[in-house]
């Protein structure tokens, strides 16, 4: 296998295909560094696509921090490959869970939802304690988890929140 042959092969199974990614994974919520692997573009450029309307709109996750669903860039590259293909590119709806009940009964250790919530461990404990965060479980003596199934609750209000002022905005704009 030549070089160039690899490096073809590599980039047909890149990370960025919607089908290498599982279910669960699809709901991660990826902050703007994470978002650099997947999208090119300066943090200027994403905020005049979403203004436009071209490019799937962040979640605001506190005041000072924003992250998009991994599910919904994926699905965004996706259509940009079709269309440039000259295909219809699809739509970029990812909040109809798909888990199954064993999923979202799983318990994430710490390090997982570091992975899939960008907050650091000490953000995660002040927020519980506000009660702006799912509750951690005791799973042992020294050790704690977080019930998947409510995590993807706590995402899907973010995203609902998200929705809720975009349409609003548009409203306003629209006047």
């Amino acid at each position: 296998m030549t070089m160039t042959t690899m490096n073809a092969h590599l980039r047909e199974r890149s990370l960025t295909s919607a089908a290498m990614i599982g279910d669960l994974e699809r709901y991660r919520i990826i902050d703007k560094k994470e978002l650099r692997r997947y999208v090119p573009y300066s943090s200027h450029h994403v905020s005049r696509l979403e203004a436009a309307r071209a490019f799937p709109v962040r979640i605001k996750l506190g005041d000072n921090r924003v992250g998009w669903l991994l599910g919904e860039i994926l699905d965004w590259i996706e259509a940009r490959k079709n269309a440039r293909a000259g295909q219809i590119g699809r739509s970029h709806k990812v909040l109809a869970f798909t888990v199954s009940e064993a999923e979202l009964n799983r318990i994430f250790d710490k390090k997982a939802l570091r992975r899939f919530v960008p907050y650091t461990p000490q953000h995660v404990a002040r927020l519980e304690a506000r009660g702006l965060f799912p509750a951690r479980v005791q799973v042992g003596g020294n050790r704690v988890g977080w019930v998947i199934g409510e995590l993807l609750e706590w995402i899907a209000e973010r995203v609902r929140e998200r929705d809720a002022r975009s349409e609003n905005s548009l409203d306003e704009v629209f006047a």
